[in-house]
This record gives C-alpha cells, structure tokens and sequence, in this order.
C-alpha cells in the first residue's frame, strides 16, 4: 500500500468525520486508521435527530427508526436528476430500498426495516451520515 492510498484514506476519514476507519486492499494489504482516541476512551453519545416542526407529533414509540448503520454518503436518489427512493408520506414495503449509502466507492441499499408510512426524512441527498445517525422514521401499518 502506497503512501498516497494511506493519505487518500485519512482524508475519507476527514470528509466522513469518522474517528476510526479499516481497509483491507485487493492484494491483502490492510490498514487501520484512527484518531484523537486513546484506548479504552468513550465514544460520544449520539445526538438524536430533531423532528421538523411540520411533522405531526407521533406518539413515542409508534414510528421505526431508520439509523445509517455505517458511515459514509446517504443518496436519496438512484442517480443524479431521478426522483428519490422515497418521499415524505411514502407506504412502503418491509426490504424495499429507501436509499443508498457510499463507502469506499461501494454502494449498498438502505432497506426498510418494515412496512408502513415514511414519517420523517432528517438527511438530504449527498450528505455524509454517521452509523447511527436516523436517516427516516417509518410508521408501521396497522395490522388487524
């Protein structure tokens, strides 16, 4: 592994505001980044994401968080100018893909963790997420 891949990664890092970051190469070759933690040190509490005043109040509880599971860039869209995955007020499906999340240059689906309403969108198209950032709230369908 060059010196340029090692500085191409740490800037990655930078972009994702990631403190730590592995990356195992084609050939084999492996790395393991991290920065400003020591062993043992605590990682900061999430923050929770904030409801837009227009949402409705939901009671606690009834809506399914949707959180990125990894870092990287969160994509609404399949591809520049298409419409997004999803839009607010969406009945979606349990498994449907409700956007995608770059890492590496891999794309992997973001799928709906069950079937129901999407109630809340908190991330725009392009934005770097964390793992636990909430990507969107879903509403699950009445069963009966």
């Amino acid at each position: 592994m060059r010196l340029d891949d090692v500085q191409e990664l740490a800037a990655l890092m930078s972009r994702l505001s990631v403190n730590e970051l592995e990356y195992v190469s084609p050939q084999g070759a492996s790395v393991r980044l991290s920065r400003g933690l020591s062993a043992g040190a605590a990682l900061p509490a999430a923050t929770p994401a904030s409801v837009p005043a227009s949402m409705p109040a939901m009671v606690p509880g009834a809506a399914v968080a949707v959180p990125a599971g990894m870092g990287g860039i969160f994509h609404r869209r399949p591809a520049p100018g298409e419409p997004p995955f999803v839009s607010l007020g969406d009945v979606v499906q349990e498994g449907q893909t409700l956007g995608l999340m770059e890492a590496m240059k891999m794309l992997l689906p973001v799928e709906a963790p069950a079937a129901g309403v999407i109630a809340g969108i908190h991330v725009e198209d392009g934005q770097a997420v964390q793992p636990t950032t909430l990507l969107m709230d879903i509403v699950p369908e009445e069963r009966g």
